[in-house]
C-alpha cells in the first residue's frame, strides 16, 4: 500500500494529469486518488474543487460517453447503461443520458451502419445486434430487405 498524501494541491496535479486523457466520472477519480494514496479528506476536497471548476460531471460525463458509445462504437442502449454504472453512474443519471442520446439518432441508422460495418450476415443480425445491448423491439424494427 502506497504512503497516505495529505497536499490537496498535489491531488489536482495529480487528477488532471489522469482528466487529460478523457472525461471521468466522480467515482472514476475518486478510486484513483484512492489508488493515489490520498487521504478520504483530501479526496472529497479535490472532488468538491473539480465539481465546482467543471472539471469533472456526472451528467455531462454520461452523455459524452452514452453519444460515443452508440455512435462511434456501435453499442446499444443495455450496453451502454450498463458500463455507466460500472464507471460510477448512477442509474437514473444513465438513464437520462441514453434517453437524450437517443432522441438525437437515428437509431435505425446507427444499427445498419453497425451490420455494414462488421459485414455481418443476414442470418446472424439478430444475435449480433443483442449481444450490442440492442432490444428485441428495437431490432425487430430494424427494416433489412427481407426483414431481420
Amino acid at each position: 500500500m502506497r504512503r497516505r498524501k495529505n497536499s490537496p494541491q498535489d491531488a489536482l496535479k495529480d487528477v488532471r494529469r489522469f482528466l487529460k486523457y478523457r472525461a471521468r466520472s466522480v467515482a472514476e477519480v475518486v478510486r484513483k486518488l484512492s489508488d493515489f494514496g490520498y487521504d478520504q479528506e483530501v479526496i472529497d476536497k479535490t472532488v468538491e474543487t473539480l465539481k465546482k471548476t467543471g472539471e469533472i460531471n456526472d451528467e455531462e460525463f454520461a452523455y459524452i460517453y452514452a453519444s460515443d458509445m452508440l455512435t462511434v462504437y456501435g453499442y446499444g442502449p443495455f450496453a451502454i447503461r450498463r458500463k455507466l454504472t460500472q464507471l460510477g453512474i448512477d442509474e437514473e443519471t444513465a438513464l437520462l443520458a441514453i434517453d437524450r442520446v437517443l432522441s438525437e439518432n437515428d437509431l435505425n441508422q446507427v444499427m445498419l451502419k453497425i451490420l455494414t460495418l462488421h459485414k455481418v450476415s443476414k442470418g446472424k443480425i439478430k444475435d449480433f445486434l443483442a449481444r450490442r445491448g440492442f432490444s428485441y423491439d428495437q431490432i425487430r424494427g430494424l427494416n433489412i430487405e427481407g426483414g431481420a
